[in-house]
């Protein structure tokens, strides 16, 4: 939840989710102080089958965002396998989504797996005429992704962070309205 740079912050724990988790689930959820550590792992001990755990922000570590080996590692001892179900996260170098890999059997959920089938159709065999909206705060990450689809896409649309780029380059100042 959120980018608290490696900082514990109130405002973004997930523990404020949990009313509507457990409405949503009609089921009492156990919340973990940490994501990691004795008290992570103690909870998930002391659960019963059925017992859904929800751990804290791992955000509110910086070795999550600097994808670093030991966080992921510690991470892994909470689990015997990894799923990874969240599209909009998976070009991340974070240690839960990345790292973790190196430490548990790995695999790619239902909703991922339905995201990848469906882009990849409509990459491969795209209706014409054809226009792709591509968002985001770097450019540079998606760079090869916009040469890619330059030659099979008729349009691309660019908004968000990286659309600012572009009016730069084009000799407008982006920090005052255009």
């Amino acid at each position: 939840l959120g980018r608290p740079k490696g900082k514990i912050n109130s405002e973004l724990s997930l523990k404020q989710i949990l009313p509507q988790l457990e409405k949503s689930l009609n089921q009492k959820i156990l919340f973990s102080e940490n994501c990691i550590g004795e008290g992570a792992l103690k909870k998930i001990k002391d659960s019963k089958n059925g017992d859904i755990i929800l751990l804290e922000n791992c955000r509110f570590h910086k070795e999550e965002e600097e994808n670093q080996d030991e966080f992921a590692k510690s991470l892994s001892k909470l689990a015997d396998v990894y799923i990874n179900d969240a599209f909009a996260c998976s070009h991340r170098s974070h240690a839960s989504i990345d790292a973790i890999t190196k430490y548990l059997p790995s695999y790619c959920g239902d909703l991922l797996s339905e995201e990848l089938l469906n882009l990849s159709e409509i990459v491969k065999n795209p209706a014409k005429p054809s226009t792709t909206i591509m968002g985001g705060s770097k450019i540079s990450s998606k760079i090869s992704i916009l040469k890619s689809l330059s030659i099979k896409m008729d349009t691309i649309i660019i908004v968000g962070g990286m659309a600012n780029n572009f009016i730069q380059f084009h000799g407008n100042n982006v920090q005052e309205p255009l």
